[in-house]
């Protein structure tokens, strides 16, 4: 792995000609169809519990690694963690776009609709453009790439970008110790520069960890684009931009399995075209005439009428 990488370039991402799919219910595919918008569900109140929180434990295993001294890496975690909290605002602002490379997934089918949903086959390269307009619209910033479920790798990223984010303040400030002997000095010099240094590492924490995942969910082989929104500059809403739905009363509220989840929508046309739905597959249990031929006419009277319908591969009768 390259050791100058940043958090962006250690995320893979696919070429805009590539497929992801976007496993859902009968009632959001019409909102998707009709609407031509998709529900960005806020990072916290995802089907992982540890969604977000995950990452603290790569931290930790990192910090036990990289320094000598057990309590020299307590310490650096706790100042990590402190740092990481004093920003908590980010993750409140924080939504989730979720996608997989998996065409047919016996788990999301499972997970998402029962076997009597729907699966939507995009281009990435038409979401990429969508949502484009919908920087120019809003203030933020759109991440996309796969999450990273093996942890090996996901220790070997952080622990490059500790080594990174030290080497960068050697070199500005010559003299000081290595990574693993940053508390052994005491002077003014050296606690502003591993100061410096926590706030790179928590700062590149709240990036990453909407990207790094257990293993246990790696069937589901996601895709995601994480939406960033940062409310403290207030001067940005001096300009044209809109406030966005994130930040106002236009928080929507929705009931999955018993729970209230908040989302938000976001509009897919805002060039006034729809977005290219490439093919869209019916529920594996989903297996009735009518599935077939009232989804291609419901989908040929909302100017769809070349998208392809097919069912799923895998062979369920209940």
């Amino acid at each position: 792995m390259d050791n100058d990488k940043s958090f962006e370039e250690h995320l893979e991402r696919l070429d805009d000609s590539e497929k992801i799919y976007h496993y859902t219910s009968a009632n959001a595919l019409k909102n998707i169809i009709i609407d031509n918008e998709l529900w960005v569900t806020h990072g916290n109140f995802l089907n992982d519990y540890s969604e977000v929180t995950y990452i603290y434990k790569i931290i930790l295993k990192v910090c036990q690694d990289i320094m000598k001294n057990n309590n020299d890496a307590m310490k650096l975690y706790k100042m990590i963690m402190k740092k990481h909290k004093e920003d908590h605002d980010w993750f409140s602002q924080l939504f989730i776009l979720s996608f997989s490379t998996n065409s047919d997934s016996l788990t999301l089918w499972s997970e998402f609709s029962n076997f009597y949903g729907y699966n939507l086959e995009f281009n990435i390269g038409d979401i990429r453009s969508k949502l484009d307009l919908e920087i120019i619209k809003y203030e933020c910033f759109i991440v996309d790439g796969k999450v990273i479920y093996d942890e090996k790798r996901q220790i070997e990223i952080l622990k490059n970008d500790f080594n990174l984010n030290w080497d960068a303040l050697v070199n500005e400030n010559n003299g000081l110790p290595t990574i693993n002997n940053m508390f052994r000095i005491k002077c003014k010099e050296y606690e502003e520069a591993i100061d410096n240094f926590v706030m790179y590492i928590a700062t590149e924490l709240l990036l990453y960890a909407p990207y790094f995942k257990s293993e246990k969910f790696k069937e589901e082989q996601e895709y995601r684009f994480c939406f960033y929104y940062d409310e403290k500059d207030k001067s940005k809403y001096k300009t044209k931009r809109e406030r966005h739905p994130a930040y106002s009363d236009n928080i929507e509220f929705r009931e999955r399995s018993g729970s209230i989840i908040p989302y938000i929508k976001v509009n897919l046309k805002h060039d006034g075209i729809n977005i290219p739905i490439n093919r869209i597959m019916i529920g594996a249990k989903n297996n009735t005439d009518t599935s077939l031929t009232g989804t291609e006419f419901f989908l040929m009277k909302n100017g769809y009428e070349n998208t392809v319908v097919v069912r799923s591969e895998i062979t369920l009768r209940y």
